[in-house]
């Protein structure tokens, strides 16, 4: 009998949002906002790195002051935005036009129009702002988004919760889910974790378990493999490719093949041929890619079936002995009581 397993993935990494600067020998991050452009001046170009080795920046408020008035066209109107008064602006851009060295307006009885050298500084400043706020905006939504971890057994995270996120995602925008699968921990708050889904096991001090779907165990094919063999009886179901489930761990007591054909009153050979996988998720893979015919829990087989990937065959239908339960903290923080409804309400449209 043929062997295929595999290995549980490392920790699922999540998406942060990661703020570094450029990596730039000899540079600065401000040389990295003022990058010059092919048209500015090699003059020009040796002023900006000087500057920016020296760590010698600009007035801060007049940079806003500068912004703001070559966006509005107008002192007036940059005062106004700025809660100042036009004559605050005007003093502020003279700062910054003695600190540059170059008029940035011209002024005239019409009011005032940017210089050509103004132009072109307004166009990299607004570039510098842009950047400044979104990133500000990103390191404040890091800190206020609200995130749920959830850990589950490889298969049950595969099979049952990835199919059903994007509903969640949709209906609770504001919560980010963490989904990792992972092996069986004692302790399920292990890494900041506020959900765990596995097998049922024994009491836990300090969390509260309860389950969260049973699923009966059917035989399954894939339809192409059905429309090549037609339906066929237990008996001569032994002469073809079967795929068993064996796990590892001695706690988890799935049915097996061997209790298929028993239930269905058919004499199995005591060493079945097929092939092994150690996960559940592993089978179904192989049973929709064809490769033979798997008892399979209903539940996690569900959206397979939903997508038309796998359907079930005639047959027994035997009862989970360990259903999958859903372990929390005692007292939960409002977006995991949440998740935790969530999944609740989805685990009943899975078969019972």
């Amino acid at each position: 009998m043929q062997t295929i397993s595999q290995g549980l993935p490392p920790h699922a990494k999540s998406s942060r949002i990661s703020i570094t600067p450029p990596a730039r020998p000899r540079a600065t991050p401000l040389s990295s906002l003022f990058e010059p452009t092919p048209q500015t001046s090699r003059a020009a170009h040796s002023a900006t790195k000087e500057i920016a080795m020296s760590r010698n920046f600009p007035p801060l408020g007049a940079l806003r002051a500068f912004e703001a008035a070559s966006r509005h066209m107008s002192f007036v109107r940059a005062a106004e935005e700025l809660n100042v008064t036009p004559a605050a602006v005007s003093h502020q851009i003279k700062q910054l036009e003695h600190w540059i060295g170059m008029k940035l307006f011209d002024r005239g009885a019409r009011g005032v129009a940017l210089s050509r050298a103004g132009q072109d500084y307004a166009l990299r400043i607004r570039d510098v702002f842009d950047r400044l706020i979104t990133t500000s905006a990103a390191v404040r939504a890091q800190k206020s988004r609200r995130i749920v971890q959830i850990r589950a057994q490889l298969s049950v995270a595969v099979s049952w919760v990835l199919p059903r996120i994007s509903r969640f995602n949709q209906m609770e925008p504001d919560i980010e889910v963490q989904l990792q699968g992972l092996p069986y921990d004692v302790n399920p708050s292990k890494g900041g974790v506020d959900i765990a889904i596995y097998h049922q096991r024994g009491d836990i001090d300090g969390y509260a378990q309860s389950v969260l779907f049973h699923g009966d165990y059917k035989l399954y094919a894939a339809p192409s493999l059905i429309a090549r063999n037609g339906v066929l009886s237990p008996k001569a179901l032994l002469s073809q490719p079967l795929l068993h489930t064996v796990s590892t761990n001695p706690q988890i007591r799935a049915p097996s093949l061997h209790d298929w054909f028993a239930q269905s009153g058919t004499s199995a050979p005591e060493l079945l041929p097929g092939t092994q996988f150690n996960l559940e998720h592993l089978t179904t893979s192989a049973c929709i890619a064809g490769a033979g015919y798997a008892l399979l829990n209903d539940a996690l087989a569900m959206a397979a079936v939903q997508n038309g990937l796998l359907s079930p065959l005639p047959g027994p239908s035997i009862p989970n002995p360990t259903p999958f339960t859903v372990v929390t903290k005692a007292v939960l923080k409002e977006e995991v009581s949440t998740v935790l409804k969530w999944l609740r309400a989805e685990s009943g449209n899975a078969p019972a």
